[in-house]
């Protein structure tokens, strides 16, 4: 609750929470609300690429991790958060959109995950798999 403090009487208002500014409550009593709290989304640290191979470092690319770490997907070293099969789909999905050609390999080294390609067939078959394409489609665009 915001304690606001009414300077023309000298008392406190308890009520909230009232954010920014001075307001004008009834006849000649100003009172100031306390700041806003930080935005806990600006406090999140910061992508971490420097460990990504060269194809993961481009603009474009940055640009789609921080869309999945925004969503995630991944945490801020780039490290999936998800299933394997979940895991498997955004694998697919990012090396397309970055013409990555060893697919399964990268990111098997990169999330030491074994046999993504493997479960890619059983993200297609859940239903969990066909929300996740939903996000996919809203970051890399619909597939055709």
């Amino acid at each position: 609750m915001a304690d606001i403090r009414n300077e023309n009487f000298g008392c406190n208002v308890i009520g909230g929470p009232v954010y920014g500014g001075t307001f004008v409550a009834g006849r000649n009593a100003r009172v100031t609300a306390m700041p806003r709290p930080a935005n806990p989304l600006d406090q999140r640290p910061a992508l971490v690429i420097a460990h990504l191979p060269w194809q993961m470092k481009t603009p474009r690319a940055i640009g789609y991790w921080q869309q999945l770490y925004d969503e995630g997907f991944v945490n801020n070293e780039c490290m999936t958060l998800k299933g394997r099969a979940d895991s498997a789909m955004m694998a697919q999905r990012l090396a397309r959109a970055l013409d990555i050609r060893e697919v399964w390999k990268t990111f098997e080294q990169l999330w030491g995950i074994t046999n993504l390609h493997g479960s890619l067939n059983k993200a297609l078959d859940t239903d969990g798999g066909w929300r996740t394409k939903e996000v996919l489609d809203r970051i890399f665009g619909r597939e055709k």
